[in-house]
């Protein structure tokens, strides 16, 4: 029951919390020798008891060199300038040192003590504040990788709150979008500066924009068919993707990573105006089926038979001698204007275009797709072409005839 009482005491109280913090705490008399220890200042300074530090002065036995270890003057120590104008001090940036000559950064607090209204020394509590400084210092590079990262790569990086207001943006953002620094945009709604219009120019509504839709559902998402709009109103047609950011299960913004696909989109416009050119001098050598299976299965050596077919060779008489008057660009849209009315009736009549050689026209009936009277289709058309060149050269004085075998 004494041991009670001992513990309910203000005394024995004050004994129990010094015993069980783990924070170091110590007092000094002002003078600057030390008045009390608890286990924890002893464990932490490398000491084996209190009785090692009872009646020492602390700032000779403990703090009395700089992080450096230049010497720290106890006129200049920022523990004894505030005890001696009675007001507590907080410091993280100085190291204590231990019994074994090793020091430990440390954060200390040091409050003055007075009774009875006269100053009667001061009371330090401290931590050993190595482990923090060590994840300050990993945060650290972590953060200059990150920001050398946002720095030196050449697609555009924004982020976004859950307001879609921007929180921070690298230099190749700035750049693509056409501003002058990142402050231009920090802070504001970054779908009504960049994203505010459809490619056709409509208003492109913050509800329906894909960023958001994905941000809200928290999914990530790519898009190659949009365009970002530049400060000075101008756009590019742009490949976003977008991923949510949580801290603690909570979505807390967006990460935005752009690239400007100009050079990739006229490079698709390129290829594909290559393929038409190549499918239509294709066309003008094969038959269309022909064609198609050439591509379908290239290598392939492809032969068919055919009981029945017809040829048609046509050619135009008075060409050459005409072409002689004539420019080189003038005779060629002339002979384009010729064939591709002649390609018109042959695709009319249901047969196949075979090739054009200078002035010659040669089509085939019943081949590569078999149909019924390919004699009779074969006069329908030479007449309907007899009849296409005589009212043009009547029309256009040229004084062409043509030729049909």
């Amino acid at each position: 029951m004494a041991a009670v009482h001992q513990l309910e005491s203000p005394e024995g109280l004050a004994e129990l919390l010094l015993n069980s913090t783990g924070e170091g705490i110590y007092g000094i008399d002002p003078e600057g020798n030390c008045t009390f220890a608890n286990p924890a200042c002893v464990r932490l300074l490398g000491f084996d008891s209190a009785d090692e530090l009872l009646g020492r002065n602390m700032h000779n036995l403990v703090h009395h060199s700089l992080p450096n270890g230049a010497p720290y003057a106890m006129e200049d120590c920022r523990i004894y300038q505030a005890f001696r104008i009675g007001e507590g001090v907080r410091v993280d940036d100085e190291v204590l040192w231990r019994r074994d000559g090793s020091s430990f950064p440390a954060e200390y607090w040091s409050y003055p003590m007075e009774r009875d209204g006269e100053l009667t020394g001061s009371v330090l509590t401290f931590v050993d504040i190595t482990e923090r400084r060590i994840a300050e210092m990993r945060l650290r590079e972590s953060e200059e990788r990150t920001r050398l990262l946002l720095n030196s790569t050449g697609e555009g990086i924004y982020g976004i709150d859950p307001e879609g207001n921007c929180t921070f943006a690298n230099p190749a953002c700035v750049r693509l979008l056409g501003f002058d620094s990142a402050d231009e945009l920090l802070g504001r709604n970054m779908h009504n500066l960049v994203h505010h219009s459809l490619p056709n120019g409509a208003p492109y509504a913050m509800e329906d924009c894909r960023i958001y839709q994905a941000f809200r559902i928290g999914e990530g998402v790519r898009v190659d068919d949009e365009v970002l709009w530049r400060r000075d109103g101008s756009s590019f047609p742009a490949e976003y993707w977008s991923y949510p950011m949580e801290r603690d299960g909570e979505l807390t913004g967006s990460v935005l990573t752009f690239v400007d696909i100009t050079e990739r989109r006229q490079m698709e416009a390129s290829l594909r105006n290559e393929r038409e050119r190549a499918e239509r001098l294709l066309l003008n050598v094969l038959p269309a089926a022909i064609a198609e299976r050439l591509k379908s299965r290239p290598g392939d050596t492809l032969a068919e038979r055919f009981d029945a077919v017809s040829v048609l060779f046509a050619d135009l008489v008075g060409f050459t001698p005409l072409a002689a008057q004539l420019s080189p660009e003038v005779g060629v849209d002339l002979l384009n204007d010729v064939f591709t009315a002649f390609d018109a009736l042959s695709e009319k009549h249901g047969v196949e275009k075979i090739k054009t050689i200078g002035d010659g026209y040669m089509v085939v009936g019943g081949a590569p797709k078999p149909t019924g009277d390919q004699c009779a289709t074969m006069t329908r058309l030479a007449l309907d072409m007899q009849s296409w060149l005589t009212k043009k050269t009547e029309r256009d004085g040229l004084g062409l005839r043509l030729r049909v075998g």
